[in-house]
């Protein structure tokens, strides 16, 4: 958790820095998968990978990246055209990024 949230970043470690990162990662941690579960309940929003076929439950970077995902698709497209080519282009760009973040 704290390597996907940014908790063991150095800037973190001084004084009560540990401690407050450790919270504010645990919040963060909680809040993204509060708002996954009730945004997605079906939970099927990660791209199918050829080396993991079987995948039945999302894990909690696939979360992560749908938070992004959403988030990042909300300040995009309404700078982008509304073509269908476009919006193609944009969703591979986001999912690309949303996991690569």
């Amino acid at each position: 958790m704290k390597q996907d949230l940014g908790g063991g970043q150095p800037q973190s470690w001084k004084r009560s820095g540990p401690e407050r990162a450790a919270t504010l990662a645990l919040w963060l941690h909680a809040t993204t998968w509060c708002w996954y579960l009730t945004s997605h309940p079906d939970g099927r929003t990660w791209t199918p990978r050829p080396w993991y076929p079987h995948k039945k439950t999302p894990s909690f970077l696939d979360a992560l990246a749908a938070l992004r995902r959403t988030l990042w698709a909300q300040r995009i497209t309404h700078m982008s055209s509304p073509t269908g080519e476009d919006q193609q282009i944009t969703s591979v760009i986001l999912d690309t990024l949303a996991y690569a973040a």
